[in-house]
């Protein structure tokens, strides 16, 4: 099975907003818990992440990704629900252009609610199509465009983003909406970076008649380590500061809205609770990680 199907594949996925989770761009299976400081509303959050190739032929490639979220809050907010679940659904298909271009279908659709109950109305939907072009051997950079809808809300997303490596063991990437990173690897078993990132989850409320669903989003800035275990197998870490994690809760709206933006901008319409923090966190993980 061809490794570089992976690489390029998960590489194409992850900067492309679709995969918000805890892993390595090269990593087809990962686990994540986010310990946040004591006295958060936000009490815990995570993910498992699959990647799994259906097709690989010279020119195509064809992936499937499951991922199980959840999301645990507090007292404060004006909901009975306080444990939330998110099952996703991805698929990702690259077809090479050329030896330097290459283009992308992205498509995923989502349901997300409280005590693993996932009515229709939850439903949400997110597909693009990107074009990416290696410059040369360190340096990627693609561009694209996606639809994403949420509660009534129909967004149409920019998709921009970069790899480059300028030197031997140093990467440095960066994409719309939030994400940039600066990686390390001094050796073959341990990688580290700096990392500046957002995170979200939204969900549908279904005990709350006042309430359709709720937007959760936090913007951090973190150190993160990893180091190679068993096999294939890394532990991972992740210290950093939340600048701001907000947690608002809005109606549906009456009638469909449309706005050019990215997944991280909130919700214009319709907010009838909004709480925001900021403070110091923790993520653990495990990861399985193909060889460099």
């Amino acid at each position: 099975m061809n490794l570089t199907f992976f690489r390029f594949l998960l590489l194409a996925t992850l900067l492309a907003g679709i995969f918000p989770v805890y892993a390595q761009i090269n990593s087809p299976l990962s686990f994540e818990l986010n310990s946040i400081r004591p006295g958060s509303e936000i009490n815990s959050l995570g993910s498992f992440h699959l990647a799994v190739p259906l097709y690989i032929s010279e020119k195509n490639q064809f992936a499937f990704s499951p991922q199980y979220r959840f999301l645990n809050t507090g007292n404060t907010f004006p909901m009975n629900d306080r444990h939330f679940s998110q099952l996703s659904t991805r698929f990702a298909w690259r077809h090479k252009l050329s030896e330097k271009w290459s283009s992308a279908l992205l498509a995923s659709s989502s349901l997300a609610s409280a005590n693993k109950n996932f009515p229709s109305s939850g439903l949400m939907w997110f597909s693009g199509v990107r074009l990416a072009h290696i410059q040369n051997p360190s340096f990627l950079y693609y561009f694209g465009l996606a639809y994403s809808y949420r509660f009534s809300n129909h967004i149409i997303v920019p998709l921009l983003g970069f790899k480059w490596k300028p030197a031997s063991g140093l990467i440095i990437a960066g994409d719309l909406p939030f994400r940039a990173q600066l990686q390390l690897e001094p050796n073959l078993k341990i990688t580290t970076g700096l990392l500046f990132r957002g995170e979200r989850f939204t969900a549908h409320i279904s005990d709350t008649p006042e309430s359709d669903y709720f937007w959760f989003r936090e913007r951090n800035i973190g150190w993160e380590g990893s180091i190679k275990t068993f096999r294939n197998f890394w532990l991972t870490t992740e210290i950093g500061y939340s600048l701001k994690r907000d947690f608002n809760i809005y109606t549906e709206p009456e009638t469909p809205k449309w706005s050019f933006a990215t997944q991280f901008i909130r919700p214009e319409e319709g907010a009838v609770f909004e709480y925001n923090e900021n403070g110091f966190y923790v993520k653990f993980g495990i990861k399985y990680r193909f060889n460099n």
